[in-house]
């Protein structure tokens, strides 16, 4: 697909599923699980820490360190993604534009979940190995 082919798909069928003013960095990556947290602590007493989880990572491109964060989810099929990388038999992937296409994740899905725990604390999602 010619690359202008490919943003006008891109602009047409896009939506943003999820979008904050504050500073995320790269968590944890479980190679064997797929899955990627990105994470933005508290900022004060009265503040959310901000946990982001992609599962069934398929490729990924993304900065280590977000300044705000704006995920747009995309449809994909397997032609659609980069060299190297495959969709498992019957698991649906989507590409997450992170912050306009400064990031690409491809995977399976992505929720987030916001509570009053401090930085170093366990994740809401459950022990992820490696990870408090």
């Amino acid at each position: 697909m010619r690359e202008s082919a490919r943003q006008d798909e891109y602009r047409t069928s896009r939506m943003q599923i999820a979008s904050w003013e504050r500073d995320f960095q790269v968590w944890h990556y479980t190679f064997s699980y797929a899955q990627l947290l990105l994470r933005s602590g508290r900022r004060d007493d009265m503040d959310k820490r901000i946990d982001v989880l992609f599962s069934r990572v398929r490729h990924m491109e993304l900065p280590y360190e977000l300044n705000g964060l704006t995920i747009d989810e995309l449809p994909v099929s397997e032609k659609d993604l980069p060299a190297g990388a495959s969709i498992e038999y019957g698991v649906p992937c989507k590409l997450f534009l992170i912050n306009g296409g400064i990031g690409k994740i491809y995977a399976g899905g992505c929720k987030w979940h916001g509570d009053y725990e401090w930085l170093d604390a366990p994740s809401h999602f459950g022990p992820l190995r490696g990870v408090k």
